[in-house]
């Protein structure tokens, strides 16, 4: 949904933002956001400022739960959803975060504290927030039995009854094709096992959910099963670390963890060499896109190919 703003790099002036929880295309958005609104944006979730890292004045959650959420509830420290970045976007101010914490309640439907054990609950007690109740509506439909064989309409032979079963066969088609995907999804970094370098140690519990969903294994620390070795930085950083040399020497391959992001958006292996661990996103985008395109154009080509073969 498009957010009418109008960028001001004052509006989170002395704002420090912690995000957790968001990975891919939403972090990297949340973060652009908040640093055009005037924000600092830090991975380390930190209560004292030291050896560099400011003090964290908000952190940035989906859910409440997580070390990061206790340590923001002992700490005073505000842990917010992203509305409240928005709100603030929208009404060009810092607005409260009472409105947007992040709670373990449900968001759609929740009683007030006035409601006692001596009486019954009114509809005057329960506030709904209709936004929240459609994003979180996930209907569910049971398909068993359609999906075990095809549909038998033994009404009469009408147009309504064509439209109907046409409808209901394409959509049986959609949920199969989506099944699939979801498969395939799974299967994605199978035959991988990954571990992280303790310098993207903040982004550790994002990166491992990404690897999961993607059918990966996941290793804390390094040993000679790991295929593959995430770690951000310079070369020169790369010969001075006795850890990654080792697993170098080991054919264990060094990628940018930007490249386990790829792969989570994009739903397939990417290749490796092309996310170097000195890689920048923002000076490789159109090299990117132009890969994608010669990919796409190398399939049809294949595609024509093998059709005129036939």
């Amino acid at each position: 949904k498009p957010l009418p703003v109008t960028l001001s790099d004052t509006v989170l002036e002395g704002c420090v933002l912690t995000i957790s929880q968001y990975d891919g295309l939403d972090r990297e958005h949340l973060i652009c956001l908040s640093q055009s609104l005037g924000a600092i944006v830090q991975d380390c979730f930190a209560r004292y400022p030291s050896q560099g890292l400011l003090a964290t004045t908000h952190l940035m959650l989906r859910e409440a739960k997580g070390e990061k959420y206790e340590s923001a509830l002992s700490w005073g420290v505000p842990a917010v959803c992203d509305r409240w970045l928005f709100a603030c976007a929208s009404s060009q101010k810092i607005v409260p975060v009472n409105d947007y914490m992040v709670s373990l309640t449900t968001p759609t439907t929740q009683l007030k504290e006035k409601v006692t054990s001596n009486r019954k609950a009114t509809p005057d007690d329960i506030t709904i927030n209709e936004e929240d109740m459609m994003k979180s509506f996930h209907p569910q439909y049971d398909i068993q039995d359609v999906s075990l064989g095809p549909l038998q309409y033994e009404g009469p032979n009408t147009q309504l009854a064509g439209i109907f079963d046409n409808n209901i066969h394409k959509a049986l088609e959609t949920v199969n094709e989506a099944e699939e995907e979801a498969i395939d999804r799974n299967n994605v970094l199978r035959d991988t096992v990954i571990c992280v370098h303790k310098k993207l140690g903040s982004q550790q519990s994002e990166l491992h959910r990404m690897v999961t969903s993607l059918g990966g294994q996941w290793r804390n620390i390094y040993d000679k099963q790991c295929t593959h070795f995430l770690f951000q930085g310079k070369p020169s950083e790369v010969l001075k670390d006795k850890l990654l040399q080792t697993a170098k020497q080991n054919n264990c391959i060094l990628v940018s963890h930007y490249w386990l992001i790829m792969c989570s958006q994009t739903g397939q292996q990417e290749d490796e060499t092309l996310y170097p661990c000195n890689y920048n996103p923002n000076r490789t985008i159109p090299v990117l896109s132009q890969r994608i395109i010669n990919k796409q154009t190398k399939e049809d080509i294949n595609e024509e190919t093998h059709q005129e073969e036939e």
